[in-house]
């Protein structure tokens, strides 16, 4: 269904001022991005990957956010989940909700959603969420692999707003996760953006069961109670092909 992407202006009038105050969202239309489901890495195959898209192809669109349920996750089996604390916002994001109801949304660039904070580009999606310090996990990322074998995940996040704080990665069976690594964002200390690549080791650098999650959590952090993040393309890999 198309939508009317003509920028979306509210006004605040000042009962007896001649002044008003105008925000304007300006609408960047997003695109669909391909899976790439060849690539191996470290002769692992893609056993979960998604790029925020809601067709597996390369095409345009006119709309300006993808629905959470309408993006494509590989396989279908595969699935991504936001915490029940959150509310999927497609516009009026502001500053990304409260520490009770944080919000979140797929879009490229921030000013879709929001004029508080500057991120992205035309050429890619990103999931933006809020991250305050009591939400605990914010994703799951859960499908299946070849037991007792490696796996890898790989993804981009950016601080997007706010000035410091720490995520973190878990991987494990549902409901055993257990962490392997976290990631602090210092607005101030320049370090804004992790390239994750992480393995998950049990033993043998192996896991075991069929299935995998992926999770990523807020840190027990008492700092960044501000703090949003825009998420890249993600890619999941074991030695179960998928294809």
């Amino acid at each position: 269904m198309k939508k009317n992407y003509t920028a979306k202006v509210f006004i605040t009038l000042f009962f007896g001022a001649l002044a008003s105050t105008v925000a304007v969202y300006a609408s960047t239309p997003m695109k669909n991005f391909p899976i790439n489901k060849d690539h191996l890495y470290g002769g692992m195959y893609v056993v979960a990957a998604s790029t925020f898209s809601i067709e597996d192809a390369a095409s345009s669109t006119e709309l300006s956010t993808f629905p959470m349920s309408d993006v494509v996750v590989y396989p279908n089996s595969a699935t991504l989940t936001m915490d029940a604390a959150y509310t999927e916002k497609s516009s009026n994001f502001g500053t990304g909700g409260t520490a009770a109801a944080p919000n979140y949304a797929v879009t490229n660039v921030a000013s879709n959603i929001t004029t508080s904070f500057n991120f992205g580009t035309s050429d890619k999606n990103y999931l933006y969420f809020h991250a305050p310090k009591s939400q605990g996990k914010v994703l799951a990322i859960s499908t299946e692999h070849k037991a007792n074998t490696d796996v890898y995940f790989k993804t981009t996040i950016s601080l997007v707003a706010g000035s410091k704080t720490k995520l973190e990665l878990w991987m494990g069976p549902a409901g055993e996760t257990v962490k392997v690594a976290d990631y602090e964002f210092n607005k101030g200390g320049q370090k804004t953006q992790w390239d994750i690549s992480e393995y998950r080791y049990e033993n043998s650098a192996a896991v075991s069961g069929s299935t995998i999650v992926f999770e990523i959590r807020r840190a027990n952090y008492n700092e960044g109670d501000d703090c949003v993040f825009a998420m890249g393309e993600f890619y999941a890999y074991s030695a179960l092909d998928m294809l």
